[in-house]
């Protein structure tokens, strides 16, 4: 865990979420499902989107994340928006 915060609070880290938020941000905007929130509602999915990401995905590398990582972020991004 310490690890995990210390990537997360990095330079690197800090980079990596912006770029997961900004990057994110755009994509879900293209998505039929998500095309009628308002911009605040985006940016509240968005960061819990990035909230996921973070928690399942502890060294920022999406790349490597498998089917089932993606099903978990999902899953998990969709129970932080609705609460």
């Amino acid at each position: 865990e310490k690890r995990i915060r210390e990537f997360w609070t990095s330079e690197e880290g800090k980079d990596k979420e912006s770029y997961l938020y900004y990057n994110g941000t755009d994509n879900l905007s293209k998505s039929k499902d998500l095309q009628n929130l308002t911009i605040q509602e985006l940016s509240s999915y968005c960061s819990c989107h990035v909230k996921s990401i973070k928690t399942f995905i502890r060294d920022g590398n999406v790349d490597d994340a498998s089917e089932q990582d993606w099903d978990r972020i999902t899953e998990y991004t969709k129970s932080c928006y609705n609460n």
